[in-house]
């Protein structure tokens, strides 16, 4: 298979077959280009194919054939409420939401002009404003994690409900800094903490209680159309089976540094893992139990971390990084 990537501030992956795997090539898109940084944080797709990007100076869509962006104007009180966008969501009625670092939520509303802002200011039972992880489930709730401040949970009402650890309760949130959230193919909620992984079930939270996950930092969870689940943790990954069994998986043979930070499963049932300086490619061939090396190692240039992985429509794949 042959794969040939675009990169930049942002990192762009078109795949393409072939006999055997190649080198893959970087192309830049960057602030020349028409983006409004060289750092993004995250990455969606609204149900138009538009992809939208969070970045550390503001909020950007690309269209295929350039960016428009949205910044913060301060003689606007409609406009973006900051520049720095941390996390980013569009829900199922295609709203696109963002978290601005200390700034609440954001949501840009149908003119595609303003936002509309929620903050503890003006929203007395949203205790934190500093939000890093959006999502939204079937039931119409968005929920939306903090640090240092738990889980939320909007009704579609506009009702807010707060989730914080209660100590000596296993039913309770595990932390009160969330890192990610997931919605599986049923529908239920997952959340990534930095003191481990859980799922809502209507009433509570059933911990993930499993070494290498339980009690530790969780920075992303990814969750697949046939039940299973991934944890990418500081101790690297770990897949949930639809039976409940988790299992610890040694992709990153790096033994000194074995975080894995996310994980993206391709059209092909491949697998995309980052790990702390480079990415790694696992054909669909491979099964679970293959050697480590089995994996391909694909460097990213001038980046330490990628921050956000996608796969659009017409199987490019996209990932996020601080610079290029």
């Amino acid at each position: 298979m042959r794969y040939i990537m675009t990169c930049c501030l942002f990192w762009l992956l078109a795949a393409a077959h072939a006999a055997t795997p190649e080198t893959p090539l970087f192309r830049s898109y960057g602030v020349a280009d028409g983006m409004p940084s060289s750092a993004v944080n995250a990455l969606a797709l609204d149900a138009r194919g538009y992809l939208w990007l969070a970045t550390d100076d503001g909020l950007a869509r690309y269209d295929g054939a350039g960016f428009r962006v949205w910044r913060h104007d301060p003689v606007d009180p409609g406009s973006l409420p900051g520049n720095l966008v941390q996390a980013l969501h569009v829900d199922a009625r295609s709203r696109v939401w963002v978290a601005i670092e200390g700034q609440g939520l954001a949501m840009l509303q149908s003119d595609g002009a303003h936002f509309r802002r929620y903050t503890h200011a003006n929203t007395p039972s949203m205790g934190e404003d500093d939000v890093f992880a959006i999502a939204s489930t079937h039931d119409g709730a968005l929920w939306f994690g903090t640090f240092g401040g738990g889980l939320y949970r909007m009704a579609a009402n506009g009702a807010l409900s707060n989730y914080q650890p209660v100590k000596d309760d296993p039913r309770s949130l595990p932390d009160s800094n969330v890192l990610a959230l997931t919605v599986d193919a049923r529908g239920e909620l997952w959340v990534a903490t930095t003191a481990g992984a859980a799922r809502w079930t209507g009433r509570d939270f059933e911990r993930v209680d499993a070494p290498g996950v339980a009690s530790t930092l969780v920075f992303a969870i990814s969750a697949e159309s046939n039940g299973r689940i991934w944890f990418a943790t500081k101790s690297g990954l770990s897949l949930r089976e639809p039976d409940g069994k988790v299992r610890a998986l040694h992709w990153n043979p790096n033994a000194d540094d074995p975080r894995v930070t996310g994980i993206l499963r391709d059209r092909d049932g491949g697998y995309w893992l980052s790990v702390p300086g480079l990415l790694r490619r696992r054909d669909a061939t491979i099964s679970d139990g293959a050697a480590d090396a089995a994996m391909h190692a694909v460097a990213v240039p001038g980046t330490q971390r990628v921050l956000g992985m996608l796969q659009d429509r017409e199987g490019s794949i996209w990932l996020a990084t601080k610079g290029g």
